[in-house]
């Protein structure tokens, strides 16, 4: 990464520019988003598994030294461009691309392909870009790929997901779903911030004139004082207790022990649609003050009293994205299809009822 700069990292990259990217990453070598091939043939089941397995990798891991990117290089072998040749036009090949990821990966893994010619070496790229909905499973048997594999790269090694992987998977969820809610509440902060600072200056400042005035030697500081009295303010107001925030809190446990429990049959070996809404309904019920205390605390919090509470419990709400006790992890990828993930649905109205709260109001009905 020393000899990209930042400017030709810069997205968009139309060809020319993803081209001469792409000759500086072959040159830096392959890392846990860039995988070099010497040749592409998808012409066996087992030649079509192994593409398969490399893009579904590629989306699964997450390093941020090209953004997130992921690039299988075609015509590589080791770290030099050798070229190679391609039985199908890029259209033909994207297709064929797309319609493999489409019958065998869930969810769809957007991809694309380019191939390039340079000093007369034809070599190509398959971008995979960033993702949302990782982890991406195989939903269906290939070659010795089967049902339920979840493949990540680590270096520049492609194997099966471990447990520890999960987490990391609900955490990026968690961070794209909260990133305007923790955008608000930064803003929010730095305006405090600034109101903070003003008034400090201005008590400062009108302390000074009165100690002038009433001491006709040495003026005695009061910028210390008035930092000080500001700290009690906040201190004070900090371990007062406040019924909403405890209320708020115990109900975001009493949701967390409910989604840990045995209530929960994590163990179903044949997930369908209506188990998963059963599941839906038992969790919403259990969960319905604290959906609606938050929803009220949100429509009615103009000044974002809570948005620290509503993290903290969210936080609470957010340990049901471990992996559960006793399931096994081979098979969590396609629960994760059927289980509704009822915390990205509270963060997603949180961020909906900052920005639009009375069509939210006016909608809650239907939510129910």
């Amino acid at each position: 990464m020393e000899n990209i700069t930042d400017e030709e990292l810069h997205l968009p990259w139309d060809n020319d520019t993803l081209e001469k990217l792409l000759l500086k990453v072959v040159q830096t070598g392959e890392t846990t988003k860039v995988d070099f091939k010497q040749t592409l043939n998808l012409d066996t089941a087992e030649q079509k598994a192994e593409l398969l397995k490399d893009i579904s990798a590629l989306a699964n891991s997450y390093d941020q030294a090209y953004y997130n990117y992921g690039f299988i290089i075609i015509g590589v072998k080791q770290n030099k461009l050798i070229g190679t040749s391609f039985t199908q036009e890029v259209d033909h090949l994207q297709s064929q691309i797309d319609e493999l990821v489409k019958n065998y990966i869930g969810p769809f893994i957007t991809t694309h392909v380019r191939i390039f010619n340079t000093e007369g070496k034809t070599w190509g790229a398959i971008v995979i870009p960033p993702t949302k909905n990782a982890p991406h499973v195989f939903i269906r048997d290939i070659h010795n790929k089967h049902r339920g594999d979840i493949y990540v790269r680590r270096g520049t090694v492609t194997e099966k997901v471990l447990p520890e992987d999960f987490p990391r998977f609900f955490r990026h969820h968690l961070d794209e779903y909260t990133y305007e809610l923790r955008q608000e509440i930064k803003d929010v902060r730095s305006e405090l911030e600034e109101i903070k600072r003003n008034l400090v200056s201005k008590e400062t400042s009108q302390s000074l004139e009165v100690s002038g005035r009433n001491t006709p030697g040495k003026r005695i500081p009061a910028r210390k004082k008035t930092v000080s009295l500001l700290q009690e303010i906040e201190n004070i107001f900090a371990s007062e207790e406040d019924p909403i925030k405890n209320g708020l809190i115990k109900e975001a446990r009493k949701v967390q022990s409910f989604l840990e429990s045995d209530s929960i049959p994590w163990d179903l070996q044949v997930p369908s649609k209506e188990d998963g809404q059963k599941l839906f309904s038992a969790i919403e019920k259990e969960a319905e003050i604290y959906w609606l205390a938050l929803s009220k605390i949100l429509l009615k919090d103009d000044k974002g009293k809570y948005d620290e509470v509503i993290i903290q419990s969210l936080r609470y709400l957010a340990r049901y994205y471990e992996v559960p006790v006793g399931i096994r992890h081979t098979d969590l990828g396609q629960y994760i299809r059927y289980y509704p993930l009822i915390v990205s649905l509270y963060i997603v109205f949180i961020i909906g009822a900052f920005k639009k709260k009375q069509f939210l109001l006016k909608k809650w009905p239907a939510l129910n």
